[in-house]
């Protein structure tokens, strides 16, 4: 048990720092394409590119985690991420950004399945629930926190330097999993009944079932027009970059106006 919640507590960490790292760029991403010349409609295409391939790679990412090995697919996905990061200091065009976040979709699809598949793996059936309530409290603790802390870092220092910052973050956190995360090799992994497999391939008829990702998705898609959308309208009202981050957390938790400032910052 001492050895589980070891595990555990790396695997939180470990997911808090990289939704952190990676949720810097919410906020930012849709305001850097702005100023590269994007038009509104553009914006919203890069935005669905990087969301679309998370999802849709889910699947098949987590089906490379089972053949790969959950310690290699996550090191991949935090290390492709991490590459994303650098490479946006270097696009001039909003159209150079979409490649750049296809390949941060495919990063977080490589990083997400994996690490709950992990937590999973790691977890005695009696302490699942539980489990899963801690890392999902890290991961969504990290993407509230990330938006701020990018809104923060633009405002004060230019947009490339919240994408250095979010790299760097995502190198040491490679280091770090590799340094810390046990690979299941060295702990006990329970298998799966071949009935229980089964089983839940039956599940697939559940009408219920089908109605939860059903408002999942809607859900979802909501929240990504909001991702989107609020930091271009937020801007259009010349709030300030670190109080646009902080609607992700605190909406209206501040005066969000500073006058006479309008104006994007440099890019750097």
């Amino acid at each position: 048990m001492g050895t589980f919640i070891l595990v555990l507590i790396v695997s939180c960490l470990l997911t808090f720092g990289f939704y952190t790292a990676s949720y810097m760029r919410i906020p930012v991403v849709p305001l850097y394409a702005r100023s590269l010349g994007a038009a509104t409609s553009l914006v919203g295409i890069i935005n669905a590119i990087f969301f679309m391939t998370a999802g849709c790679l889910s699947v098949p990412m987590g089906i490379v985690s089972d053949r790969l090995g959950r310690k290699p697919t996550a090191t991949l996905g935090i290390f492709v991420a991490a590459v994303t990061s650098f490479l946006l200091v270097f696009t001039r065009t909003p159209y150079q950004i979409i490649p750049v976040y296809f390949l941060f979709g495919v990063g977080l699809s490589a990083y997400g399945p994996t690490m709950m598949s992990y937590v999973a793996d790691v977890s005695p059936v009696t302490h699942l629930g539980r489990a899963y309530g801690w890392y999902t409290t890290s991961l969504y603790t990290g993407m509230s926190i990330g938006p701020a802390v990018g809104g923060f870092v633009a405002d004060r220092f230019g947009y490339t330097a919240v994408f250095v910052f979010s790299g760097v973050v995502m190198i040491i956190l490679c280091i770090f999993l590799l340094l810390f995360l046990p690979s299941l090799s060295t702990l006990k992994k329970p298998e799966l009944p071949l009935k229980d497999c089964k089983s839940r391939f039956a599940s697939l008829r559940n009408r219920s079932l089908w109605a939860c990702w059903l408002a999942t998705l809607g859900l979802c898609s909501g929240l990504g027009m909001f991702i989107t959308f609020v930091p271009l309208h937020a801007r259009d009202r010349a709030i300030q970059l670190s109080s646009i981050g902080l609607i992700f957390i605190f909406c209206g938790w501040e005066d969000p106006f500073r006058k006479g400032e309008d104006e994007s910052p440099e890019v750097r």
